[in-house]
């Protein structure tokens, strides 16, 4: 695990280790997309009309299209009599979370060609793979709230795994805005309503208000707020949030840890971040700058 204790020993002798930004939201995000293990590690069972009961039946359904070839080729003809463009549904993948995030939206982009399977007697069957992960209404809004929930992490995450540009810049600007849109008085935007041409935004509105989430969707995104908070906030090293802070103000366009949603960040971070700053820049650069203002010495005279 990137976050594990054999990493952080290997790199901690001199304070430079720094959790994996990435896995971190992972972990935070695992109230909707997967089932929280318990505190001796072990899996808990999924609860009947959770969340994660939502995903894991999608995964059936996805991973039933993978693998069977008429499963498939019914599929696409199903979307071709919806309007929808004949194409698969990504899979999920363990080691990357974003990938639950893209399927629920898959999913529910192509939700009009999922019940029209449905109709097929031959999917109907209560053993079959199909039929045993049938969606109903309530999965359906768990996964199109929990898609929209999650939608600021996918891209934020996306954005700090670049490798053509520095991302501990981004650390702070990313994650307190994750800390600040999860937050219960931030309304939830639903990007598939608002790109949706044919939506009625007086049935399925645009941004929408906590309390009017579904039960176990609000819970799921409180505790995804809480995770967010505990390991990038109330639990981080101040060694690693020194880090960032810093990284932070020395990019132009944060340099005054100012940016979309960081309403999370208070005048007294900011005035902790400029004293890191200025601690940093004192002990590590200061008297150290080349002065081109001041002459070379000249050059000593050869006795010879």
């Amino acid at each position: 695990m990137v976050n594990g204790a054999s990493i952080k020993c290997a790199w901690d002798d001199d304070a430079l280790w720094a959790p994996c930004v990435d896995h971190t939201i992972e972990l935070a995000a695992i109230p909707f997309t997967h089932v929280e293990k318990k505190k001796n590690g072990a899996a808990s069972s999924i609860s009947k009309g959770s969340v994660a009961e939502s995903y894991s039946k999608a995964r059936g359904l996805v991973g039933y299209l993978h693998h069977s070839t008429i499963g498939l080729a019914d599929f696409h003809a199903c979307q071709s009599r919806v309007g929808l463009e004949q194409r698969s549904i990504e899979q999920d993948v363990v080691t990357r979370w974003r990938s639950s995030h893209a399927m629920g939206d898959d999913l529910v982009y192509n939700k009009s060609a999922v019940l029209e399977m449905d109709k097929n007697p031959k999917y109907k069957e209560p053993g079959e793979v199909w039929g045993k992960n049938a969606l109903g209404f309530v999965d359906w809004d768990h996964l199109e709230e929990g898609t929209a929930c999650l939608l600021d992490a996918a891209e934020g995450s996306q954005l700090l795994e670049g490798d053509e540009y520095p991302t501990s810049s981004l650390v702070v600007p990313t994650v307190y805005r994750l800390m600040a849109t999860s937050a219960n008085s931030h309304s939830v935007y639903f990007r598939n309503r608002d790109e949706d041409e044919y939506n009625d935004p007086s049935a399925n509105a645009v941004t929408v208000a906590h309390d009017d989430l579904q039960v176990k969707i609000r819970e799921a995104r409180e505790r995804y707020h809480e995770r967010l908070t505990d390991r990038f906030h109330d639990s981080i090293p101040l060694s690693v949030k020194r880090f960032w802070f810093v990284s932070a103000m020395l990019d132009p366009r944060f340099k005054k840890l100012s940016f979309d949603g960081d309403t999370f960040i208070k005048a007294g971070m900011r005035r902790d971040g400029v004293k890191w700053l200025s601690e940093e820049y004192n002990a590590s650069f200061k008297h150290k700058v080349h002065d081109p203002s001041r002459k070379a010495a000249p050059p000593i005279a050869s006795s010879g």
